[in-house]
């Protein structure tokens, strides 16, 4: 009997900041208060998913690395996706794929 293929991938919580201009708060301020909420909706935390995907529009190299080692969330793989204003969109492709190909359980 082989890998059974997950065909359905289900969203337990989002985090996401307004938009507009912020001014005083740096992105990674804004990436934590993202991830904090998207966490608390889905009753996750600190181990509880082997993968996080962040998507940022031009944060710079490595924004979401800053804020999962801002809120301590590191020790698992984190793939950055800039892809302008579609980069949720894509992470969310990215980590739903990553899902279905039975590479993680549970991701951020």
């Amino acid at each position: 009997m082989g890998v059974r293929p997950v065909t359905a991938v289900e969203i337990a919580g989002i985090g996401i900041h307004p938009f507009g201009r912020h001014d005083g708060v740096t992105v990674t301020d804004l990436g934590v208060a993202a991830v904090k909420a998207a966490l608390a909706e889905a009753g996750l935390g600190r181990g509880d998913f082997q993968a996080a995907f962040c998507g940022t529009a031009y944060a710079g190299v490595a924004a979401g690395h800053k804020v999962l080692g801002a809120l301590a969330l590191t020790g698992m793989p984190i793939v950055d996706i800039e892809a302008g204003c579609a980069s949720g969109g894509a992470a969310l492709q990215l980590a739903a794929g990553a899902i279905r190909a039975g590479q993680y359980d549970t991701v951020l």
